[in-house]
C-alpha cells in the first residue's frame, strides 16, 4: 500500500503576507514530496494566479445554505467603497466572516463590533473549519496576520494539526495574539533580536526559530551595483535623486489597541511629496501604491511618477536613493539593500514595523518634516547604518523547518 503523502495547507492574505509564503509554496511544489493546498485571501489571489499556483478562495467555501450570508456580504461590500477585486469573492469573504461573527457574538454585538472596527473584528473560525474539513491537512503554514490567518491557527490547534507561523517583520503588535499559549507549533522569525523579543515575552526558546523572511531572498541578486545602474539608465533617471514612497493603507482603528487612525494619511503623503517635488527639479518622486490601493495621477509635475504593481519592486529598490514608508515591509527590503529609509511615525501602525526604533531608518514625526528629511538623506546618504545579514537562504530554512514538523 502506498503511504499517504503529507498535505501542507497555506492560508495567506495579500501584500507582504503572500510574498512570504510564495517562495515556500513554489519550493514544495517543485520538490513534489508533499501535497500543497492554498487559500488565497483578498489580493493574494491575483499574485497566486500570476505565478500559476492553484488555490482556493472564500467563494469556494460557500454552500447552498449560504444565500443569506452572501446577501449580507454584498450589502457590506456596498458600504466599503474603493476598488473591488472580485465582487463574488468580496461578498463571500464579508458574508461568511460576518455570519461567523453573528454566530459567535449575537446580532446586536456583531453589528456594534463591525461598526466600530470594520473587518478587523473578524475571526472566521467557522469558514476555516470548512477549509480544514475539505483539505484535511497535516500541517498549517501561515503568517502573522489577524482575522482569517489567525483563525486558521486556532482551528489547527483545536484539531491537533501542527502549524508554522512565519512572522514577516518584527511581530511586535502581532504578539497580542501570537503570544497565546500553543498558538503555533513553531514560530519562524526574521532575526535573532526578534527571537529574543518573543522569548522575553513568554515563548519558549524551542518554539521560536530564526529563518529569515523568504520574500527577501530575491534581493540577493540586486546587491551588485550593476543592476542599479542598468535600471536607472533604462528609466532615464541618470543624474536624478530618486525618492520612492512605498505607500500602505492606514487603518481607521488600530487592530490591537483601538487607537484611531486617519485613513487619508497615505494620500496626504502623496500631496506633500508632489508639492515638495515641484520645488526640487533634481528629485524624481516615485509613488508605489499598496496592491489594495488605487492612486490616479492628476496634474502631477513631470518629476512625480507612479510605479504600478507589475513593475519589479526589487529592481526599483536597487535603483532609488531614498525610501519612505509608514510600516510597509518595503522598509526592510530597502534596508537589506543598503538604501536609506525614512519612516513617517505619524502612522498608528508604526510599531508594526519599528524601522526607526531598530536603527534601520530615520524617523520623521509629521508630514511637515518630510521635505527637509528627504533633502538631507539624499544629500548625505544612509542614516544610522547598521549591519544586517545579507538575504538569500530564508526559503531553504523554512522548507527545512516544514520537513522537521512533518516527521
Amino acid at each position: 500500500m502506498t503511504a499517504k503523502r503529507p498535505k501542507v495547507l497555506f492560508v495567506t492574505y495579500g501584500g507582504g503576507h503572500v510574498n512570504v509564503v510564495l517562495p515556500v509554496i513554489q519550493a514544495l511544489r517543485k520538490a513534489d514530496m508533499v501535497d500543497v493546498e492554498v487559500l488565497g485571501l483578498t489580493t493574494a489571489s491575483a499574485v497566486l494566479t500570476r505565478h500559476q499556483i492553484p488555490h482556493l478562495r472564500f467563494k469556494d467555501l460557500t454552500g447552498p445554505g449560504d444565500a443569506e450570508a452572501l446577501v449580507a456580504g454584498r450589502k457590506l461590500a456596498a458600504g466599503l467603497g474603493g476598488a473591488m477585486i472580485d465582487s463574488d469573492e468580496t461578498a463571500a469573504y464579508l458574508g461568511l466572516c460576518y455570519t461567523d461573527l453573528v454566530q459567535r457574538e449575537g446580532e446586536a454585538k456583531a453589528a456594534k463590533l463591525y461598526q466600530e472596527k470594520g473587518r478587523m473584528c473578524f475571526l472566521p473560525q467557522g469558514p476555516l473549519r470548512r477549509l480544514f474539513d475539505r483539505c484535511n491537512p497535516d500541517l498549517l503554514v501561515s503568517t502573522n496576520s489577524p482575522r482569517a490567518e489567525q483563525a486558521a491557527f486556532l482551528v489547527a490547534r483545536e484539531r491537533g494539526v501542527r502549524s508554522l507561523c512565519i512572522v514577516d517583520l518584527f511581530g511586535i503588535d502581532e504578539y497580542a495574539w501570537i503570544g497565546e499559549a500553543h498558538y503555533a507549533t513553531r514560530i519562524a522569525v526574521l532575526t535573532e533580536s526578534v527571537r529574543q523579543f518573543y522569548i522575553r515575552s513568554g515563548k519558549s526558546p524551542a518554539e521560536v526559530v530564526v529563518t529569515g523572511n523568504p520574500a527577501f531572498d530575491r534581493l540577493e541578486r540586486h546587491l551588485k551595483g550593476e543592476a542599479r545602474d542598468t535600471f536607472r539608465l533604462a528609466k532615464g533617471w541618470t543624474g536624478k535623486k530618486v525618492i520612492l514612497w512605498a505607500s500602505s493603507p492606514e487603518p481607521t482603528i488600530h487592530p490591537t489597541n483601538g487607537t484611531l487612525g486617519d485613513a487619508s494619511l497615505p494620500r496626504r503623503v502623496d500631496q506633500a511629496l508632489i508639492a515638495a517635488a515641484a520645488g526640487h527639479p533634481e528629485w524624481l518622486v516615485v509613488i508605489r501604491p499598496h496592491p489594495s490601493e488605487t492612486v490616479s495621477p492628476r496634474d502631477w509635475p513631470a518629476n512625480v511618477v507612479i510605479s504600478n504593481k507589475d513593475e519589479d519592486l526589487e529592481s526599483l529598490l536597487s535603483a532609488v536613493d531614498c525610501v519612505l514608508v509608514l510600516a510597509s515591509t518595503v522598509g526592510m527590503q530597502a534596508a537589506l539593500l543598503g538604501r536609506p529609509v525614512i519612516q513617517l511615525t505619524e502612522s498608528i501602525i508604526t510599531s508594526a514595523g519599528p524601522f526607526a526604533e531598530m536603527g534601520l531608518a530615520r524617523a520623521v514625526n509629521s508630514i511637515d518634516g518630510l521635505e527637509m528629511a528627504i533633502a538631507e538623506v539624499v544629500e548625505h546618504g544612509r542614516h544610522l547604518p547598521i549591519k544586517l545579514d545579507p538575504p538569500g537562504h530564508a526559503c531553504e530554512n523554512v522548507v527545512s523547518l516544514i520537513d522537521s514538523l512533518l516527521r
